[in-house]
């Protein structure tokens, strides 16, 4: 099985570059790293509703499932500036990305990853999405 945490090594790697494609892909391989040991914690995100990389991190935050909450709450809000960066990096070519934000996603990705590790095993189950209403049937 791939261990996620390899992308973390990678990230490290890009981020003493010193060009911004280097940085840029650091951001990247940081936030999969993170997302990737995220994912372990989560069962079948909601791909319809959110997208399944705001599944993954919303599934932190629900109240029912939380083991540690200020812990979890921590790896949504993180999760999700994590993921906010890479979408810049990945997607958007104006302003320009560097090393200090590479060292800023490595330093989230390192801390999610920390956090990821301490929690218990437990799967959080995410909430169903809405049931789909077949025409000509009876509304739920």
């Amino acid at each position: 099985m791939f261990d996620w945490s390899n992308y973390l090594g990678l990230a490290e790697q890009l981020a003493t570059s010193a060009d911004e494609a280097s940085w840029r892909s650091a951001i990247s391989r940081a936030y999969y790293a993170a997302y990737g040991i995220a994912c372990t914690h989560v069962s079948q995100p909601r791909l319809k509703d959110e997208g399944s990389h705001e599944a993954v991190w919303n599934a932190f935050v629900d109240r029912t499932k939380q083991t540690n909450p200020s812990n979890d709450v921590m790896i949504r809000r993180d999760g999700l500036r994590l993921k906010q960066l890479r979408k810049q990096a990945d997607y958007t070519a104006s302003p320009a990305m560097t090393q200090k934000e590479a060292s800023e996603a490595l330093r989230l990705s390192q801390k999610l990853k920390t956090a990821l590790e301490r929690r218990t095993p437990t799967v959080l189950a995410q909430s169903q999405p809405p049931q789909a209403v077949v025409p000509g049937s009876p509304a739920l």
